[in-house]
């Protein structure tokens, strides 16, 4: 990462997110619900999106998309797909299972709904109580189902930014994701399409170019301005 080097000029933050959005355009394709959007995230570890729609059309078509269907979904049924989609299957029985149990006791039985009611603070507050969500998941679904206009990033986009010098690093994926949120809420456009656009831009960057180890810097389009070429040994 970029850790304590300098970021780019912010003109260059538009700039650069304008190349990847019409490099990656409708790249990214998720449930639009929040409902949705939580059982995506939980249906499997460590898999890629094509595995992650084949569970979750599977898991829709088995058990159903809402917390009764769930809760009167047999164990074996649940441990079934759990067990086609990564490590731990017994965890991800349980995590479905507290879904099911925050959505009837916290949301009346339907989330969708339930966060149409209340502020932006008070939604945001509320998806963070189910698993595998947090604040990064919480931004995402927020802006994805339309319930505010807020900047979102997942991993992937946060370590293109970082080698991007689009933000600075800092002592904590947390701190680091905050910074990155506040560089596209300051200096991009304050538009859910921006917003939406450049998610999906970053994160499909961060997959196939810009990966985690060995990253395809000889392919990507914007290695002639990347901070990266001009700091090796930093990596």
């Amino acid at each position: 990462m970029l850790g304590k080097h300098a970021t780019r000029p912010v003109s260059s933050l538009i700039e650069t997110l304008a190349i990847l959005a019409r490099l990656y355009r409708g790249r990214d394709t998720v449930p639009d619900d929040p409902f949705g959007m939580i059982l995506w995230e939980n249906v499997g570890y460590l898999i890629d999106d094509e595995r992650r729609a084949a569970l979750f059309a599977e898991f829709t078509e088995r058990v159903g998309l809402c917390a009764d269907d769930i809760a009167a979904a047999r164990d074996t049924v649940l441990l079934d797909i759990a067990r086609c989609a990564g490590m731990r299957p017994e965890e991800r029985v349980a995590k479905r299972r507290r879904i099911a149990q925050i959505t009837t006791a916290r949301a009346g039985g339907d989330l969708n709904a339930a966060l149409a009611t209340l502020t932006p603070a008070k939604a945001a507050a509320l998806l963070r109580a189910y698993p595998a969500i947090g604040e990064p998941g919480a931004d995402k679904i927020m802006l994805f189902a339309g319930l505010d206009v807020r900047p979102a990033v997942d991993s992937n986009g946060v370590r293109a930014m970082l080698r991007l010098g689009l933000c600075r690093e800092g002592k904590s994926y947390g701190v680091s994701y905050r910074a990155a949120t506040a560089a596209l809420r300051t200096h991009g456009k304050a538009t859910r399409a921006w917003f939406t656009d450049t998610y999906r831009a970053l994160k499909a960057h961060g997959r196939a170019v810009c990966k985690r180890s060995e990253p395809l810097c000889v392919a990507c389009a914007l290695s002639r301005t990347c901070p990266r070429t001009k700091l090796k040994g930093s990596y």
